[in-house]
């Protein structure tokens, strides 16, 4: 993917964040293997805050 490919990327994904009131840091990326680990790290994040949802919602 071509670097302004991976910026366009990136906005979608803070518009997405924002859309859906999400508070993000942004951070500036080292290397292609930082990138990688970050984008894991934020899914991660992602998945934390999805399975707290849904416990929210259950109760």
């Amino acid at each position: 993917m071509s670097n302004i490919a991976q910026i366009r990327e990136a906005m979608a994904m803070a518009q997405a964040f924002t859309k859906h009131r999400v508070l993000f840091v942004p951070m500036p990326v080292t290397s292609e293997e930082d990138h990688h680990q970050l984008l894991g790290q934020a899914q991660q994040r992602l998945d934390i805050l999805a399975a707290q949802a849904e416990a929210e919602e259950q109760h």
